[in-house]
Parts: C-alpha cells; sequence; structure tokens
C-alpha cells in the first residue's frame, strides 16, 4: 500500500490537520486537541464526510461508509489511526478479499460492524 506522505506531509495528523483546515478553517483545525470530540467545536457531518473523502484519496484508503462515519472519524486522533492502518495495509476485520472492488467491512467500538 501506500505510505501517507501526500503533497508532502509524511506525519498523518498533520495532513488531517490541512484538509479539516479547509472545510473548517485554521483556527479550529489547528487549535483542537487530538482526541477531542469533532461535535465538540462544531464539526458537522456535511464537513466531515468533505475532509473524510478528501483523506481517502490522499492516502489511498477504502471509503468509509456514511453509517460509520462518526465511529471512525470522530477527532484528529480517531482519523489518523483509520488512515494510518488502512493505507498501511491492515485487512483485520475484513470480510471480503476477492479483488480491488471489495468493501472493506470496519468495525466499530467494541468490534461490532
Amino acid at each position: 500500500m501506500h505510505d501517507v506522505d501526500t503533497a508532502g506531509h509524511s506525519d498523518p495528523e498533520a495532513l488531517v490537520r490541512r484538509r479539516l483546515a479547509e472545510r473548517i478553517g485554521d483556527e479550529v483545525a489547528y487549535g483542537i486537541g487530538v482526541d477531542e470530540p469533532f461535535l465538540a467545536v462544531g464539526v458537522d457531518s456535511m464537513d466531515l464526510m468533505h475532509v473524510v473523502a478528501q483523506l481517502e484519496q490522499d492516502a489511498d484508503v477504502k471509503q468509509v461508509a456514511e453509517a460509520e462515519l462518526w465511529a471512525v472519524a470522530s477527532s484528529i486522533a480517531s482519523l489518523v489511526a483509520y488512515i494510518t492502518r488502512e493505507s498501511a495495509g491492515d485487512n483485520e476485520g475484513d470480510t471480503e478479499s476477492d479483488g480491488e472492488d471489495a468493501q472493506r467491512v470496519h468495525l466499530g467500538p467494541g468490534g461490532h460492524v
């Protein structure tokens, strides 16, 4: 798979913050703590969908299903963990592996889909 080194960013957190800043502004994106919930600073589902879509392209990872958006991307830390894990090719939790178009099943908190 690909290393997360897009547009000069080898640091996944820096990439997440940059993409977040493009959508919601530098003040919030660079001022939020890594574990602070996006909901606490006013990041809504639409903002998050745009940021996650861009990160999926940047890191060349499978799309996050809309139903699991907040489970995968509730904070900077969770987004960093997701793109790092997925870009490294961690296949734990996959239920399909028959080709490039196979969709991954991502486990939510507690190991539930």
